[in-house]
């Protein structure tokens, strides 16, 4: 007798769906079998802000998204990390897309041990922004061994080690204050030359 490999979940707004796989085990001349349910792929967003990803297959977002997440402003309070469960097909492509931003170009998030990068352009061009985030893939431990773990965090990190506050400014753009042992994800770049400026606060130089 044949045995289904995928289960198929609606979700309430069925707009789309979420398959899990479906893996059976037998044991003892098949007496009795193990079924393990697991997701092919977790998105674990560490970004700090609400992003969204597409199935460049279909062009459809995948199952479990809320694409209002996205019109959140960026310049708030950061987001606590999400894990969404995902299901595509064996060399898909995946896009991403946060706040005003286009779709990144589309990648292939298969590989366990691959890293690399995801370049944003902003919808409305303003102030030439563009938008850049990591991702690395790896392979789930345990009882989890079966998917494959996607990692997105910000591109670049600015550490503040020093006794001082630091002032952080892009051409055009708002300061912005680091304090002392604080971190800023920098996702968010603007212009072509990408170029930042530091001051320390209780100076007048800056670099």
């Amino acid at each position: 007798q044949s045995f289904p490999k995928k289960l198929s979940m609606e979700y309430e707004t069925k707009t789309s769906k979420l398959e899990l796989s479906l893996d059976r085990a037998q044991f003892q001349n098949g007496a009795f079998f193990s079924l393990s349910l697991y997701t092919p792929f977790w998105f674990v967003n560490q970004t700090g802000v609400p992003i969204l990803f597409r199935n460049e297959q279909n062009k459809k977002i995948f199952a479990g998204q809320n694409q209002d997440i996205i019109k959140s402003s960026l310049d708030g309070p950061l987001t606590p990390s999400s894990i969404l469960p995902v299901s595509h097909g064996h060399k898909s492509k995946v896009s991403v897309r946060c706040g005003c931003s286009l779709f990144s170009e589309p990648r292939v998030l298969e590989s366990v041990g691959t890293s690399g990068e995801l370049h944003m352009k902003s919808s409305t061009n303003k102030k030439k922004e563009h938008y850049h985030f990591g991702y690395s893939v790896a392979l789930g431990s345990g009882k989890f061994s079966k998917t494959k773990v996607v990692t997105f965090t910000p591109r670049f990190i600015v550490s503040n080690r020093t006794p001082h506050s630091i002032l952080l400014r892009q051409k055009g753009t708002a300061i912005q204050t680091i304090k002392t042992n604080d971190d800023f994800r920098l996702y968010k770049l603007c212009g072509k030359s990408n170029e930042i400026q530091f001051k320390l606060s209780s100076t007048n130089s800056s670099e």
